[in-house]
């Protein structure tokens, strides 16, 4: 049985969910799959997640829809999110999705929305699949590089399979081998679990090996941890301290979280 509902509105793939409550390992795991096999449905590129009726989703369906925005976005495809209930929300917000998939509020009609900007989403065409056979000789070889970008092909579905956990497998081995953008990716698969249960704990552990090489987006995150507790008690000087250090390297997210915090 389906766990989501599917219709076509305004040339927009709107897509509802059956359960109210999306926190069984079995239930996200099938929601997740199907919301990724949808994905190849979407009409005119542009699909819309109704909330409508769900009540709850744990971190687990978090790193689904995260999943889901990856191949969205690497396949050029419009997402946006709509009828979220306050709870949900929150919970959304604090973990950054929010800058990956626009998150339409309360007032706003969500079919307009994709006549207009993402307002900090950044859009992105759909990318030529990578040479998967090339970068696993180079990855076999020690090259760090390749091995991130591996990593990116098995979590994207680009240039094979779809395969979570051997993404995380080669993200591990970049960051195991003190690549800044592989400890990056590997605290975003703690985050949101990408191959391995979500742990906000160990995903700390990482985002700040590449923070302290300088990676902005892993200053940025270890700021939000601190800021919102993720992984212990919330520490707002910390998380100032960090978002700084984000934006003074570039990252402009950082500054919105610097506005509320100062």
């Amino acid at each position: 049985m389906s766990n989501i509902k599917c219709s076509v509105k305004r040339d927009v793939l709107v897509v509802g969910f059956v359960l109210k409550n999306l926190s069984r390992i079995e239930d996200v795991a099938a929601t997740g799959a199907q919301l990724l096999a949808m994905t190849c449905q979407a009409t005119n590129q542009r699909m819309l997640l109704d909330f409508n009726g769900v009540e709850f989703m744990n971190s687990s369906m978090v790193g689904q829809l995260f999943v889901l925005s990856k191949r969205c976005r690497n396949d050029g495809i419009s997402l946006r999110i709509c009828n979220l209930n306050p709870t949900i929300r929150q919970v959304l917000e604090i973990v950054g999705l929010q800058n990956l998939i626009r998150l339409i509020g309360d007032d706003e009609d969500p079919f307009e929305s994709f006549d207009s900007c993402d307002s900090g989403v950044t859009t992105v065409k759909a990318k030529e699949p990578h040479d998967v056979d090339a970068l696993t000789e180079l990855a076999n070889a020690g090259d760090a590089d390749a091995m991130v970008q591996l990593g990116d092909c098995f979590e994207e579905g680009s240039g094979t399979n779809q395969d979570m956990d051997e993404a995380f497998r080669w993200y591990r081995q970049a960051a195991d081998l003190g690549h800044a953008e592989g400890q990056h990716k590997s605290g975003l698969a703690y985050a949101y679990g990408i191959g391995v249960d979500p742990d906000w704990s160990k995903a700390m552990v990482w985002y700040r090996k590449a923070a302290e090489q300088g990676h902005a987006e892993a200053e940025y995150a270890v700021g939000m941890i601190h800021c919102y507790g993720l992984a212990g008690e919330s520490d707002k000087p910390q998380a100032i301290q960090w978002y700084q250090r984000s934006l003074s390297n570039g990252y402009e997210r950082a500054r919105l979280e610097l506005a509320r915090l100062q």
